[in-house]
C-alpha cells in the first residue's frame, strides 16, 4: 500500500504537533509553504487512503466470515472478496483523480461557507426550485431494475440545522411497487435567492426492511457543511458545491444552459435552466437536470445510461 507523500506527512505532522501543544488553526498562520492548494491536494490523498483502508478491512472481514462458514463455496467466496477489494481500490483511485478535477474547477480552495442564520428563510420561492407546502411532485423512470417512482413533498414541520431553520422535504421512492428509500432533506433559502441544502436522513430499504442510512449527513456534525442546490441567479458555467461530508456526500453542480425548452409527460416547459451534477464518490455518474420556472425539476437524464426521470404528475 502506498504511503502518503512527504508533503502530506509534513502537513499532518505539523497539525498533530500543534494539537499536542494546545494550538488550533485560529491560533496562528499556516506554516510557510503551505497554502489552500497544498492542503486540498493532501486532503484528496488522505481520503483515497481512507477508502483503501476500508477496502482492506472489508476484505479481511469477508475472509473471516468465509472461514467461519467453510463449505463447498469457500474458495469462490474468497475469490469474490478479493475481486471486490480490487474494485474498491480502483474506485479509490478514480475518486482521487475526480476530486482533484472537481476541486480545481471549484477553485481549489478549502470549502468553509459562512452561514448567518438571520439571512435564511423557510419560504422557498426560487423560481427554479420552489417548494410549495401541500404540493407533491411525482416522478417516474424506467430503470434496468424496474419502474422507479419518486414522490417529493414538503413536510409540515420545520427543523433547525446548524442554527438555520429549514423546511423538511421528503422523497418517497419505490422500485416496482416496493419501498426502496425514504429521504428527508433539510432546505432553506438565502436572502440572495440561493436555495441551500443543510442535510438529509436517507433510509434505504431492502425486502421491506431498513437496510442502511448510507448517504445521511447533517451540516455542523462531523465536519459536514451545507451547499447550494439552486442558484438565485443562474449563470452559465457557474459551478457550486451542493453538500460536503467527506466520503459520504460530495455532490457538485454547474449551470450548462438557460432559456431551454423541455418537453415531458406533463407538458412543454420554456425558459428552463439545465444543470449537470457530479460526485467524486461516483466518478462514472453524470446527471443532467432541467428545472422549469414555477415548477422545479421536470426532467433528469443519466448521461451514461440515457435513463430519464420525468415529472409525471403534480398533486396540489
Amino acid at each position: 500500500m502506498k504511503v502518503l507523500n512527504f508533503l502530506s506527512l509534513s502537513i499532518i505532522t505539523m497539525v498533530l504537533l500543534g494539537a499536542a501543544h494546545g494550538a488550533t488553526p485560529s491560533d496562528a498562520a499556516p506554516p510557510r509553504g503551505i497554502d489552500d492548494h497544498s492542503v486540498v491536494d493532501t486532503l484528496a490523498l488522505v481520503l483515497k487512503e481512507n477508502v483503501c483502508h476500508e477496502a482492506h478491512a472489508d476484505f479481511w472481514l469477508d475472509v473471516a466470515n468465509a472461514l467461519n462458514d467453510i463449505d463447498a463455496n469457500f474458495f469462490d467466496n474468497l475469490r469474490q472478496a478479493w475481486d471486490e477489494r480490487q474494485e474498491a481500490l480502483a474506485l479509490a483511485r478514480e475518486q482521487y483523480t475526480t476530486r482533484l478535477e472537481v476541486w480545481e474547477s471549484l477553485g481549489s480552495g478549502l470549502y468553509d461557507p459562512k452561514i448567518e442564520p438571520a439571512d435564511f428563510s423557510t419560504i422557498i420561492d426560487n423560481p427554479y426550485m420552489p417548494f410549495v407546502p401541500g404540493r407533491t411532485l411525482v416522478y417516474e423512470a424506467q430503470r434496468a431494475e424496474g419502474l422507479e417512482r419518486i414522490e417529493v413533498s414538503v413536510l409540515p414541520d420545520t427543523v433547525v440545522v446548524n442554527g438555520v431553520e429549514c423546511i423538511a422535504v421528503q422523497e418517497y421512492e419505490m422500485l416496482d411497487g416496493q419501498l426502496s428509500e425514504i429521504s428527508t432533506n433539510w432546505i432553506a433559502q438565502h436572502k440572495s435567492g440561493d436555495v441551500w441544502y443543510f442535510g438529509e436522513v436517507s433510509r434505504i430499504y431492502e425486502d421491506g426492511f431498513l437496510d442502511s442510512l448510507g448517504g445521511s449527513w447533517r451540516a455542523g456534525k462531523d465536519g459536514a457543511k451545507p451547499g447550494i442546490i439552486m442558484l438565485g441567479a443562474p449563470v452559465n458555467g457557474r459551478m457550486y458545491r451542493q453538500e460536503l461530508l467527506m466520503n459520504v456526500a460530495e455532490d457538485s453542480a454547474w449551470v450548462v444552459a438557460q432559456n431551454a425548452t423541455v418537453t415531458g409527460p406533463t407538458g412543454t416547459y420554456y425558459n428552463c435552466v439545465k444543470t449537470e451534477e457530479i460526485s467524486p464518490l461516483e466518478p462514472e455518474d453524470d446527471v443532467q437536470k432541467a428545472y422549469a420556472p414555477g415548477v422545479g425539476l421536470v426532467v433528469e437524464v443519466d448521461l451514461q445510461t440515457g435513463d430519464r426521470l420525468e415529472l409525471v404528475e403534480i398533486i396540489n
